[in-house]
């Protein structure tokens, strides 16, 4: 039985059991002008075929194209319609809080709008008496705030200035001669990066030629001496980084650097400062070697004993947490004999970890 025929003499499905699929192969002069006609009225090869089967030699009055292209154009016109009206709700915000400005002298508008996102108020609300208020005392907290710092940093300034006389710094000069043959170049260096915050050289994080310059403007007097000859360059750069670190932090120490270089490196904490460092480096790459091998590391240990995830710990202090966990993980206080395991591995891989 052949394929029915609507009203509109399109083909539909057939219902009839002998009804079979139907292969059709074309010339490829056929298919180049299917392909043309499918590209000009914006529809596929079935689309094509049945409007020439149903005596259709145009193109349809609205072919998918078009009507891709009028949802396009429709979302377009929608989008740029609410930013219009976004930008027309920030502007009404930005006004609101340029007049609020007005009444609050030395107050900006954007510091306004900053304290009202902060304080989770309505931003289409001009600032209440006590919101003015709340915002002035901030303010005056924070000034005041920067001005303590200000003074403790010209305070500690101030006397790393008194104590780095000529004496002190020919005598750290001479200590850190030998130093390259005791440390490495990265390691002078962090020494040195992690006491320009100390003196409000904040934002460095790497050594570079424009730091020397303000540093000796801190100290005019350390331009007399020169890291540029008298040794290889590395060396050079590990003496002069040293030397620097120790100046910087002339103003925490007591007494006169000694002349020995173990022990003015000691005096001066380097000692301490790249035990820390090599410390802090093998934790690092014990945790991610305990990760790839699917192992807790001491994050996930302290975790579980609810122990801080950074700072010393001592034994003491991991077997009182131990004891805590251990009162809720037990089976026989409703914990589970899974989690009571957990713990004590965890337990002693920290203890571990410290007696290493």
């Amino acid at each position: 039985m052949p394929s029915k025929r609507s009203a509109g003499a399109r083909f539909g499905p057939s219902d009839s059991p002998g009804a079979r699929r139907l292969e059709v192969w074309l010339q490829p002069r056929t298919i180049e002008l299917l392909d043309t006609l499918a590209q000009q009225w914006g529809v596929a090869r079935g689309k094509v075929i049945d409007q020439l089967l149903t005596g259709c030699s145009a193109s349809p009055a609205q072919p998918p194209r078009a009507e891709r292209h009028a949802l396009k154009q429709d979302r377009l016109d929608r989008s740029e319609f609410y930013d219009r009206d976004a930008a027309r709700l920030q502007a009404r915000r930005w006004e609101i809080c340029r007049k609020d400005a007005s009444d609050l002298p030395g107050v900006t508008a954007k510091q306004i709008n900053i304290f009202k996102i902060e304080q989770k108020m309505n931003r289409d609300q001009p600032l209440s008496d006590a919101g003015k208020q709340a915002l002035l005392d901030l303010i005056e907290h924070h000034r005041r705030q920067v001005q303590e710092e200000a003074a403790l940093l010209a305070e500690h300034i101030q006397r790393m200035k008194q104590r780095a006389t000529p004496d002190r710094l020919r005598a750290i000069d001479g200590a850190v001669e030998s130093a390259p043959q005791m440390t490495t170049r990265d390691a002078a260096a962090r020494f040195l990066l992690t006491a320009l915050a100390t003196v409000g050289l904040n934002g460095q994080d790497r050594i570079d030629e424009r730091i020397w310059s303000e540093l000796e403007d801190l100290i005019p007097y350390a331009k007399v001496f020169d890291f540029t000859s008298g040794g290889s360059p590395e060396d050079n750069v590990i003496r002069r980084c040293l030397f620097w670190g120790v100046a910087l932090r002339l103003a925490t120490l007591e007494g006169d650097p000694p002349q020995d270089t173990a022990e003015c490196l000691a005096w001066c904490g380097f000692a301490v400062h790249q035990s820390e460092q090599a410390r802090n480096t093998a934790q690092w790459w014990s945790e991610l070697t305990d990760r790839m091998a699917g192992r807790p590391g001491s994050e996930a240990d302290r975790r579980l004993l609810g122990l801080p995830a950074e700072g010393n710990l001592t034994v003491q202090t991991i077997k009182a947490a131990y004891k805590l966990t251990a009162r809720k993980a037990h089976p026989d206080l409703g914990g589970t004999a899974e989690q009571m395991t957990q713990i004590i591995q965890a337990k002693d891989r920290l203890i571990q970890a410290l007696e290493q």
